[in-house]
C-alpha cells in the first residue's frame, strides 16, 4: 500500500488529475488499513487477559472431567 500512497502523493504534488473513483478507492483503502490496525491492536491488548481467563477455566474443568472419567 505504501507504493500506492507514494504514487498518489506524486499525482497530488504535481496537480495531476486523478479519477474520482481512484481517489475514493485510495481513501477507502487507507480507512480500511486504519480499521484493521485498530482491530489488531485491540486483539493484541486483550490477548493476555483472554489467555489467563482460559487457563482459569481449564484449571476448573480438567479436574471435573477427570472425575467424570473415573
Amino acid at each position: 500500500m505504501d507504493m500506492l500512497g507514494q504514487i498518489y502523493n506524486v499525482f497530488a504534488e504535481y496537480n495531476l488529475k486523478v479519477k474520482k473513483e481512484d481517489k475514493d478507492s485510495y481513501n477507502e483503502c487507507m480507512s480500511m488499513i486504519s480499521t484493521l490496525a485498530n482491530i489488531k491492536e485491540g486483539v493484541e491488548s486483550s490477548q493476555e487477559q483472554n489467555k489467563e481467563t482460559f487457563k482459569k477455566s481449564l484449571s476448573k474443568d480438567i479436574p471435573l472431567l477427570e472425575k467424570d472419567i473415573d
